[in-house]
């Protein structure tokens, strides 16, 4: 359901790819806010139900229970549990943002693989927080670049097989961050569709630098 809301808000809503995670990511931290506060195991995007879901947002508006909540960001958690009330209030176009979904999620570029990084951030990496997309340092470009207190992690995106020397790329981009922040300890996560062994072989006695393969997800909605 998540997905499809991001796509909802893109396509019919009409607003921008930030913005539309931006909504996505707090829709997260009302379930965990909601979770908290009212003792009540929660996942706002398996609720389907108006009657179930109404009063929650409620919480959230400006005379709501949690009002000071959804001020937060601007109203951006207010603004994105009333866009979920409308989403699921209007289901009749699910089949058709799932296929588009599907079709753009394919993975042809590695600017796709980039999106839909960004768009899951809070469940692919939780403790991290999003420092920037294609940061710039020393005319050099980093896909994704989180952070976690003094942490920084650079994220390499191959939408094919990473090879040997994704390596040096990513440890030169540690380097610079190094140089740059000092007093922060930098790490890098190669993400990829295969690894080859000589990259697996270069990152063995490295444990600064990770490698994940990805897979795709298919997610299947009742309309």
């Amino acid at each position: 359901m998540q997905s499809t809301f991001q796509n909802w808000l893109e396509i019919k809503e009409g607003k921008t790819e930030r913005t539309a995670y931006s909504y996505v990511t707090s829709i997260n931290r009302i379930s965990k806010h909601f979770q908290v506060n009212e003792k009540k195991s929660i996942n706002i995007y398996k609720i389907t139900s108006l009657e179930v879901l109404r009063p929650i947002a409620e919480l959230y508006n400006k005379e709501g229970k949690y009002a000071d909540f959804g001020d937060l960001s601007n109203g951006t958690n207010r603004a994105a549990i009333n866009a979920y009330l409308k989403f699921v209030a209007n289901p009749e176009n699910y089949a058709e943002l799932v296929k588009k979904f599907q079709k753009e999620n394919s993975f042809d570029s590695e600017r796709n693989l980039q999106s839909t990084l960004i768009y899951q951030i809070d469940s692919l990496f939780p403790e991290y927080t999003l420092e920037g997309e294609k940061y710039q340092i020393e005319g050099k470009e980093i896909d994704v670049l989180l952070k976690k207190g003094d942490e920084l992690l650079v994220v390499e995106l191959k939408k094919g097989e990473a090879k040997y020397n994704t390596f040096g790329q990513v440890s030169m981009y540690i380097g610079l961050l190094k140089e740059k922040f000092p007093n922060n300890i930098v790490k890098g996560c190669i993400i990829a569709n295969s690894i080859d062994k000589s990259l697996e072989y270069a990152c063995r006695n490295n444990p600064d630098v990770s490698l994940k393969t990805y897979l795709l997800k298919i997610e299947l909605v009742d309309f």
